[in-house]
């Protein structure tokens, strides 16, 4: 009897395999086309065309991904395409100081009351070891060309996720380590306000982030 079944299933599926042929022609034109053209562009452009929209003459992100910074380290440093990388410090060795721009983070606004915007970048600063810390720089216009106005550490591993200028003032959601987590991994939401005066800039209102040393 199992034998007689199991021919039995196999003449039912040569005949489902015989009907195929019939309902594959059908389904396969309509459902192909329709799902491709329209998922890429809707996912990719807009992250891009929001970073440049805003962004006044001269501040462009391309601008900023080629800019001077201060504050970092003793001399400044000029990004090339977003990154600076300096010397090994030891010859032949693979540990040397970089820096990289965040590309998912910049912001415009007027930060000195001249009704001109400034823009508002973060910058990632590692030095090879397990350390990265967090700088948030403001960039201005001088006779055309971007110039950094003050730049500030934010910490060790931190996580901004938005960054904007409202009211003069530099607004910061960040994620940073809690009391009893490791620097690797942030878990706590902050909210800081900084304000740009005398060329430096000043946590104005919200909690410092400690860094772990």
């Amino acid at each position: 009897m199992r034998l007689i079944g199991a021919a039995l299933f196999t003449i039912l599926l040569g005949a489902g395999a015989c009907a195929v042929p019939q309902v594959t022609p059908a389904a396969a034109p309509q459902v192909t086309p329709a799902a491709a053209p329209q998922v890429t562009p809707a996912a990719v452009l807009p992250a891009a065309e929001a970073t440049a929209g805003g962004a006044p003459a001269g501040l462009e992100f391309a601008a900023l991904q080629n800019a001077t910074y201060a504050g970092i380290y003793d001399d400044p440093v000029q990004l090339h395409d977003g990154r600076y990388e300096g010397e090994p410090f030891v010859a032949g060795g693979a540990s040397r100081p970089t820096v990289t721009l965040a590309t998912s983070a910049a912001a415009y606004g007027d930060l000195t009351g001249d009704g001109v915007d400034e823009a508002a970048v973060i910058l990632a600063e590692s030095s090879g070891g397990s350390g990265t810390f967090i700088y948030l720089a403001v960039v201005g216009l001088a006779e055309g060309a971007p110039r950094n106005l003050a730049t500030a550490l934010l910490g060790d591993r931190v996580q901004v996720e938005e960054l904007a200028i409202a009211d003069g003032q530099l607004i910061l959601q960040v994620m940073r380590a809690g009391p009893r987590a490791p620097a690797c991994c942030p878990e706590e939401a902050l909210t800081q306000k900084w304000a740009l005066e005398g060329g430096e800039l000043i946590l104005v209102a919200g909690e410092p982030i400690q860094s772990d040393e």
